[in-house]
């Protein structure tokens, strides 16, 4: 049976993982060294959130949000206000320069 978890009020569904765990050199950073923020992709939107659409890059705070295992796979149920910052290629953001 496949789930689908929609999130309600000003929430979003993300997968976490994408914070890089070497640097462009190929050196392990410790997980101690690494900083309380972590790199996320954005899965599902409420209809309420109007700043996040699916697909977008976010930093967010490592413990926030609530762990959720959907048919083996980790995501987390987290606020729009915990998002602190959302990150866009330099070409996207050339492109909405020049308009």
């Amino acid at each position: 049976m496949a789930i689908k978890v929609i999130p309600v009020g000003d929430r979003l569904l993300i997968k976490r993982g994408l914070t890089p765990e070497k640097t462009k050199g190929g050196i392990v950073i410790p997980e101690t060294s690494r900083m309380n923020t972590e790199v996320a992709k954005v899965v599902f939107v409420s209809p309420e959130v109007k700043d996040f659409k699916e697909g977008d890059i976010i930093i967010c705070g490592k413990y926030s949000g609530i762990s959720l295992d959907i048919e083996g796979e980790e995501f987390t149920l987290l606020r729009a206000e915990d998002v602190v910052g959302k990150i866009i290629s330099i070409e996207e953001n050339s492109e909405k320069e020049k308009r």
